[in-house]
């Protein structure tokens, strides 16, 4: 969709670098894959949901692409509402795979959700996942939080849904926990574009914060703190080395896309306002893009 008037946001390389290594720390490691390949596959996730117990729609999703012997990520962002074959569930908008795989669960565990994103992924998109990390609404701003805020570059005024009044303004800003869930949240006035544009925004903003001398020694106790925000079985010893690939990584080793030119917006005869694909380019793109050749 087409930003506001106030245009788009331009991505700076720490911004590029803040998107992958954001994704990457977020990431899960498959135990039997072994802690010696490097080159994985992750999604991550924001969950709508405020319980840890309770399954969500995924308001944000990306495909990270990490190799760690390489100290380099491609991250892409996937469209929520991307109209696609959810197996076991047929066709609906991508956001829902995790919540319609919890809940066909007995229990439900969160991880029949992640398997249920995972075989969406690998069914559309021939990609297959090694692993993935959810983070909820209490879950992102603990990690915000446990960050001591962050500082924004926020490109321009971010209204309110009536537009009666600026929530955030143009310019640095700081944002604690729940203001920055807020920040990530609002599409009202510019649509998905702005959505995943200001995503990009904040994760930028807590790796700045992360490579901050001053709060590194707190760094231990941070990761131990999104550990516990975040649905995910990440090993320790895979979460120290992400942390020093998010420490060290280079701007010319990261890269950050979207599958936007592939998508049409379209409403369903019920009334959905949904994305189609264009299915004969997107999975052949999406494995490119993610293996670095476009």
């Amino acid at each position: 969709m087409p930003h506001s008037q106030t245009g788009p946001i331009t991505l700076t390389r720490r911004h590029l670098i803040a998107m992958g290594a954001g994704a990457a720390l977020a990431a899960r490691s498959v135990p039997t894959l072994g802690q010696d390949r490097d080159s994985r596959t992750f999604v991550l996730a924001g969950l709508d949901s405020r319980a840890p117990v309770e399954p969500g729609n995924t308001d944000a999703l990306v495909l990270a692409r990490v190799d760690l012997a390489a100290g380099t990520v491609r991250a892409l962002s996937i469209t929520r509402d991307l109209y696609v074959v959810i197996p076991g569930f047929g066709r609906d908008k991508i956001c829902r795979a995790y919540d319609l795989g919890t809940r066909a669960d007995a229990e439900e565990n969160w991880e029949a959700g992640a398997e249920t994103l995972a075989n969406t992924i690998f069914r559309n998109f021939d990609v297959e996942i090694d692993g993935s990390a959810f983070a909820d609404f209490n879950g992102f701003p603990e990690v915000i939080d446990a960050l001591g805020g962050i500082e924004v570059d926020n490109p321009y005024d971010v209204y309110n849904p009536d537009r009666t009044r600026v929530v955030f303004p143009a310019g640095r800003i700081t944002l604690d926990g729940e203001e920055a869930l807020a920040y990530v949240r609002t599409r009202h006035q510019d649509g998905d574009d702005g959505r995943v544009d200001r995503q990009q925004l904040v994760l930028a903003a807590m790796l700045e914060k992360a490579q901050d001398p001053a709060i590194r020694g707190e760094l231990p106790g941070i990761v131990a703190t999104a550990r516990d925000a975040l649905r995910t079985d990440v090993s320790i010893p895979l979460q120290l080395r992400l942390l020093g690939l998010a420490q060290d990584i280079s701007a010319d080793d990261v890269a950050f896309g979207t599958i936007t030119e592939f998508l049409t917006e379209e409403t369903l005869p019920s009334g959905m306002s949904v994305y189609q694909a264009d299915w004969d380019t997107l999975p052949a793109y999406v494995q490119s893009w993610l293996d670095g050749d476009v």
